[in-house]
């Protein structure tokens, strides 16, 4: 169970914080004076071990308020398909060699994605050796100067931004040198082709923008938080005509989805009534 996202099922806003369900479900205050004291030294303080506990002390009062609303209102299925859908490892797992696909990467050119491929294969595996984060190991910026920097050596290497020297000069540096060389020596038909994203597909900006609105009405009408329903890049794939987004699907589609398609092909209009967007079937005797 996902206290936030049941949150923003519920009304809680976009991004509802633990704080704020506190105050609001369980009616207390989490006296907040504790948060950037020093937390390395032993033994804690009492004020300390009373902040800590709070973070977690609410959550059964929160959980069944959440869960009162969720059954009223018939939207428990909505947060189960979430919870699903973050318990599916297909999710998190990433074939190393595929990983530089989650990289964006716009205008990098096919010489230098090629070096990025063999970049991000070398971080991914080596993350998963040490269990860090792929991010906290080397930042997607980093990775994608040297691509482009392409340095032949360890001094070349350490003045890449995010990259120690030490780091430059140790085990990680040399696989990053090697993965650099493999990468040059890919031929030109095997490089990877620059991707094609869905920001840049070829869409009417106002049309986007009308399902904006929709969207931002629909949310309002259902009390559910925007970004949970659907993304920036689902409404320009929605507007470009493909109808395979999340926003299509499951209950998505019954408070926006099937809304969205009748806007996109001209079905449904919207207009201003009263101070308020109102929704209308479009007029199919109008030419």
């Amino acid at each position: 169970f996902d206290t936030q996202i049941a949150a923003m099922v519920c009304g809680f806003g976009e991004a509802a914080s633990y704080e704020t369900l506190v105050r609001k479900l369980a009616g207390a205050q989490i006296d907040k004076s504790s948060r950037f004291s020093d937390w390395s030294k032993r033994p804690l303080e009492k004020r300390q071990l009373s902040y800590a506990l709070s973070d977690v002390a609410h959550l059964p009062e929160i959980y069944k308020k959440l869960h009162t609303t969720l059954t009223g209102t018939g939207r428990s299925s909505w947060v189960q398909e979430e919870m699903d859908a973050l318990c599916n490892s297909n999710l998190y797992a990433a074939e190393p060699k595929d990983a530089w696909k989650k990289i964006k990467s716009r205008g990098a050119g096919a010489r230098t994605l090629a070096v990025l491929r063999e970049l991000a294969m070398v971080r991914e595996i080596s993350a998963r050796r040490h269990n860090i984060p792929r991010q906290r190991l080397l930042k997607d910026a980093s990775l994608l100067e040297v691509a482009s920097a392409c340095p032949r050596n360890e001094t070349q290497l350490a003045r890449i931004r995010g990259l120690s020297e030490g780091t430059a000069r140790g085990k990680l540096g040399s696989e990053i040198l090697n993965a650099i060389t493999r990468g040059l020596n890919i031929p030109q038909e095997e490089r990877p082709r620059p991707q094609n994203h869905k920001e840049n597909l070829p869409v009417s900006a106002p049309v986007v923008d009308l399902l904006k609105v929709l969207l931002k009405t629909k949310c309002e009408q259902h009390g559910v938080a925007q970004k949970l329903v659907a993304k920036n890049s689902e409404l320009i794939q929605i507007a470009a005509g493909h109808d395979t987004v999340p926003a299509l699907k499951g209950w998505r589609y019954h408070i926006f989805g099937s809304d969205a398609l009748k806007l996109r092909d001209g079905i449904l209009s919207l207009s201003i009534n009263n101070g308020e967007v109102s929704m209308s079937p479009c007029d199919s005797s109008v030419g």
